[in-house]
């Protein structure tokens, strides 16, 4: 077994038991790989990036800023070797994110913010929808986003932060090892203190009604809490109200409120919520006569 391999083992060995005596001895048989794999040494990228991670892990048991800081010099160092068009650019550039964000965490400079918000877009654009990593680089993003709002209140963040996280909901599916319950929150959340910047009349309250109420009732189904599905009803009817008979997309806020009471009928069987459904799904339908017969596209 080589070197490398040897540092890499003893690195896992400390994340899964959390021993720092192996964290120790990964350092330093890390640094020794470093050293034995100079410029243009087919390892040298691993080795830095390897080593990285270890002093990251440092600094997070030890609370030291000079490791944190050679963390990130070591990332750099590795992303310099990913030039655009590389394999690892992305995940080079989502390790150097990271170690920026920690270091933000810990001195709250705002210049590291934005430059972690900068380096995960460029990793967010390199990663293929189908990628596993891709639902934690748009949740990383979007809390990026709402943070930069936190601190200085532009509506684009937290609008971004919003369309960011709905975006990751649907690439995480119930068992999704990122959490779906974790990503509904977030986006409850967000859509919340949206609604509330939203009054009546807010050119985005429909928008945010719907997103919110698509929330709660997803959160319904995966946790069966009745009134996640009440409030969902309520702003699903609230979204109804800011519709004219005459819009050509009311049928599909009917349709959006016929799904939701269908769900409180299987719930809880009340024939009235049965009829309601019918009702809803017979004047989605005359909607989209309607739209058609003016000439409209749903």
């Amino acid at each position: 077994m080589g070197p490398l391999k040897c540092a890499e083992d003893l690195y896992q060995k400390y994340n899964s038991g959390g021993v720092i005596g192996d964290l120790e001895e990964a350092i330093l048989l890390n640094q020794q790989v470093l050293e034995i794999c100079p410029d243009g040494h087919t390892n040298r990228m691993s080795s830095l990036n390897n080593l990285a991670g270890c002093m990251r892990s440092w600094h997070e048991s030890q609370g030291l800023s000079a490791d944190l800081e050679e963390a990130i010099s070591l990332n750099q160092q590795a992303l310099e070797l990913c030039p655009v068009g590389h394999s690892h650019r992305s995940p080079s550039l989502n390790s150097v994110v990271n170690c920026i964000q920690s270091r933000y965490e810990s001195q709250g400079v705002l210049a590291d913010l934005i430059e972690a918000i900068s380096l995960n877009q460029q990793a967010l654009e390199l990663c293929p929808i189908s990628h596993p990593s891709r639902v934690s680089l748009l949740n990383s993003l979007a809390n990026y986003k709402k943070c930069r709002y936190e601190l200085q209140g532009v509506l684009a963040d937290l609008e971004e932060a919003i369309s960011l996280n709905q975006c990751a909901l649907k690439f995480c599916p119930v068992g999704h090892p990122e959490g779906i319950l974790k990503d509904l929150e977030d986006a409850i959340s967000l859509n919340q203190h949206a609604l509330e910047l939203s009054s009546i009349g807010h050119p985005d309250r429909l928008r945010t009604l719907k997103n919110l109420a698509d929330c709660k009732k997803c959160r319904h189904e995966s946790q069966g809490v009745f009134p996640d599905l009440e409030e969902a009803i309520s702003l699903n009817l609230q979204a109804l109200e800011l519709f004219p008979v005459s819009c050509p997309h009311r049928s599909l806020s009917l349709r959006n409120l016929a799904n939701c009471m269908k769900c409180r009928y299987e719930s809880q069987g009340a024939s009235r919520d049965l009829d309601k459904v019918i009702s809803l799904n017979h004047k989605a339908l005359d909607s989209v006569m309607l739209a058609t017969q003016v000439g409209c596209h749903i």
